[in-house]
């Protein structure tokens, strides 16, 4: 997931950068004012923006909230010390996905970047065309765990949980079972290579007709699965 982050204090910019990096995301060189974030968004593709309520210049962080939430579409975060009445009243209008207040620790940056996510909804125009959804979100008893698609390298079983293997080295286990994880996930990116293991075909680096490398791993692909139409395909072209 690439973070953008909105601060033009240098020192608080740069932890809420390395925060960032130590979890396990990717974060861009972080802006210092409406302007900068603007030009920011024109060129990149940023999946969701940490927005400090101060900012340098005319331009506060609450109005460039509004004008990301009027011409862009992603998830909102305000990171703020400010907690006066008047501020929450102005932030609250901009309709932001979460908030996280200063100080904070990279675990307190984390939630509230899983809570954004879980409370965005990709706008959709009365007569758009279904827009494909850029996280999985996958339901594990009664809670509901929203992950980035390009984060998830692939996953496999441990015993009564299901482990998902991310970018970062990092592993999030769910209770729950494979085939109801795989009945949530996007068809097109992810494919069955056995009774206990998915895999996220952006993330293939070696594909053999009976095994799989996947961030420096080789996974065991089982005979019955070895005629998936993904799969075939990756094969087809590997061998040309």
């Amino acid at each position: 997931m690439k973070i953008a982050i909105v601060e033009d204090e240098l020192i608080i910019a740069t932890n809420i950068w390395r925060k960032l990096i130590a979890v396990g995301y990717e974060a861009f060189a972080p802006c210092s004012s409406f302007n900068e974030a603007i030009a920011l968004l024109e060129s990149e593709t940023p999946d969701i923006i940490l927005i400090d309520i101060r900012i340098k210049g005319q331009r506060d962080g609450i109005e460039l909230a509004e004008h990301i939430r009027e011409n862009y579409d992603m998830p909102i975060i305000f990171v703020t010390a400010n907690g006066d009445a008047s501020t929450i009243e102005r932030a609250k209008m901009a309709r932001p996905n979460a908030y996280v207040v200063k100080p904070f620790t990279k675990q307190d940056l984390h939630a509230a970047i899983e809570i954004a996510c879980l409370n965005f909804i990709p706008k959709q125009g009365p007569d758009a065309e279904p827009k494909k959804s850029n996280f999985a979100v996958l339901k594990a008893g009664h809670d509901l765990v929203r992950i980035h698609n390009e984060d998830i390298l692939y996953i496999s079983t441990e015993g009564n949980y299901v482990a998902l293997t991310l970018k970062g080295e990092r592993t999030k286990r769910i209770r729950t079972t494979l085939s109801l994880i795989e009945e949530q996930l996007d068809k097109e990116i992810f494919c069955r290579i056995s009774r206990f293991c998915i895999v996220n075909l952006n993330h293939v680096e070696v594909l053999e007709k009976v095994r799989i490398k996947v961030a420096g791993n080789f996974l065991d692909i089982s005979r019955n699965y070895r005629n998936d139409e993904h799969l075939r395909s990756l094969l087809e072209k590997s061998n040309s």
